[in-house]
């Protein structure tokens, strides 16, 4: 397998499908490089108390990644359009899946007449600024509501995936609501 990962003593590669003798105290030496993608590798082990070998025992290590989620991107919607967060945020890698996520709404109008759109869960609407916290179930119920006005707004929304071992980078969605009959974009 040209893609496995492979067992290092003392920086030289130990050689595939073969048992090799590691004295007790060269094993903070032994080091295991992972395959360079998403793999469960099996391995096979067994002691010697200086008169009997153990039963073997198999131990399966996994290589796995930082996850990706969708890339920075733009969308183009009217106003007070319900769209499920999921549609903006999905998982581009063939990893474990994500288990949770973080979500935060940056924009704030600033204004009295809230013209931004913003997140909603269950009908709740959900602060600005505030780094929210899902499992993927959780998530799946997610929205963002576009902004309610017919005037052009940007709304900036960062979101990022865990698949149980590491969190995704943060990634950036502009949701970019345009009033119903935008003469500037006929």
């Amino acid at each position: 397998h040209d893609h496995s990962g492979y067992m290092v003593l003392d920086g030289v590669q130990l050689a595939a499908k073969q048992w090799h003798v590691i004295d007790y105290s060269d094993l903070g030496k032994l080091e295991y490089m992972g395959a360079d993608r998403m793999m469960n590798e099996r391995i096979n082990v067994r002691v010697h108390d200086g008169r009997y070998w153990s039963p073997v025992e198999k131990i399966v290590l996994s290589t796995v990644f930082q996850p990706e989620i969708a890339e920075d991107h733009y969308i183009y919607t009217p106003q007070l359009e319900v769209l499920e967060v999921t549609e903006l945020y999905g998982q581009l890698d063939g990893g474990p899946s994500l288990t949770k996520f973080e979500i935060m709404d940056l924009t704030d109008s600033g204004g009295e007449a809230d013209i931004s759109g913003y997140l909603s869960y269950f009908g709740s609407r959900l602060d600005v600024g505030e780094i929210y916290e899902f499992s993927t179930s959780q998530f799946n119920n997610l929205n963002f509501v576009s902004g309610p006005f017919e005037s052009r707004e940007d709304d900036e929304l960062y979101a990022r995936g865990h698949n149980g071992v590491f969190w995704s980078d943060w990634t950036r969605v502009t949701v970019s609501t345009h009033p119903e009959f935008d003469a500037a974009l006929v």
